[in-house]
């Protein structure tokens, strides 16, 4: 292992120039894990290490480990992945100027030949982990940016395998089950929530914390297959009674949770035209005035309007005409 100081630069480079030219069987598979070792305020370390699942024999990679510390200051360490065995070191032990572990966050960054290729978050406490956290657990998010009302899935997964495993959160998750993939190993769970924001789930170990990870859940955009839409406006409107039109609209079979995100588009005379979005709430009526809700959108005068109501994704729903007179 080559320690990253004042020397560093020109011990790299004197290894890169000792180093055999290995022969490169196929294309690296990297694979990162950070464990951990008592790690808590001040004391213990973490782990951090690196291989390349198809490595051959004799084949040689140069790295560099990269770790972001909650302050911001950074370490380095230069080291070598031989064959598919992992490389590792400690930290913040083996990382020349690394300061003692604090609270927060810490980002450990792999870089093969200045490229990076595997990044890993781990996060100190107050306390160390939990006896059966192995310290590598980690949640992803299948999609990673679902709507609301979609399906989808948490997975953990950890080097360890541990029977007595958990994942708390909001929506309920239902267990799917475990099997060998990850880093080692998978817990599969399916979520469905009903309303957009940020949610955080816990992955435990023996009723103790190992990890938490957060999934944004976006607006569905998309309206509903059993949509019963009604419109309300004008046929005619006057300038002596009003500056505005007010369009108005509904999903009659609209439940509650649900929202859609609709387009309104109005031409004025002359051909120009002008749009706004609405956003449909459960079986609520949802009303916006033109031109007070279209941006730039210009003063009503004498002549026929039209309007078009669009979802997300341009397709007209339904379009009229409106007279103003004067």
């Amino acid at each position: 292992m080559i320690g990253r100081g004042p020397i560093a630069g020109v011990l790299a480079a004197l290894l890169v120039a000792l180093l055999p030219g290995p022969t490169r069987a196929a294309t690296p598979v990297w694979e990162s894990r950070v464990l951990a070792n008592g790690v808590q305020v001040g004391s213990g370390e973490f782990l951090p290490g690196l291989r390349n699942r198809a490595g051959a024999s004799g084949e040689v990679y140069l790295y560099e480990t990269r770790v972001i510390a909650p302050n911001g200051q950074v370490s380095t360490a230069v080291d070598a992945v031989n064959d598919a065995v992992w490389t590792q070191r400690p930290y913040p032990t083996g990382f020349e100027g690394a300061p003692p572990l604090m609270l927060g966050t810490y980002t450990f960054e792999f870089l093969v030949e200045g490229q990076l290729v595997r990044r890993e978050q781990r996060m100190v406490g107050i306390t160390p982990f939990a006896p059966g956290c192995a310290g590598d657990e980690q949640i992803s998010f299948n999609p990673a940016n679902p709507v609301a009302g979609q399906p989808f899935t948490i997975v953990a997964t950890s080097a360890a395998a541990p029977t007595n495993v958990g994942l708390t959160g909001p929506g309920a998750p239902q267990f799917l089950g475990s099997s060998p993939g990850g880093k080692g190993t998978t817990w599969t769970y399916r979520v469905t929530l009903t309303q957009p924001g940020q949610y955080s789930y816990s992955f435990t170990v023996d009723g103790a914390l190992c990890t938490t990870a957060t999934v944004t859940v976006g607006m569905n955009d998309a309206p509903p297959p059993d949509a019963f839409w009604q419109f309300d406006y004008p046929r005619v409107v006057r300038l002596s009674e009003t500056s505005s039109i007010a369009l108005g609209i509904h999903n009659r079979n609209g439940r509650a949770g649900q929202q859609t995100i609709m387009t309104v588009v109005v031409g004025v005379p002359g051909g120009a035209a002008y749009s706004t979005r609405v956003v449909i709430v459960a079986d609520a009526w949802t009303t916006v005035r033109f031109p007070v809700n279209f941006p730039q959108a210009p003063p009503l005068q004498p002549g026929v309007y039209r309007v078009e109501w669009r979802t997300s994704a341009g397709t007209t729903l339904a379009a009229d005409s409106i007279q103003v007179a004067s």
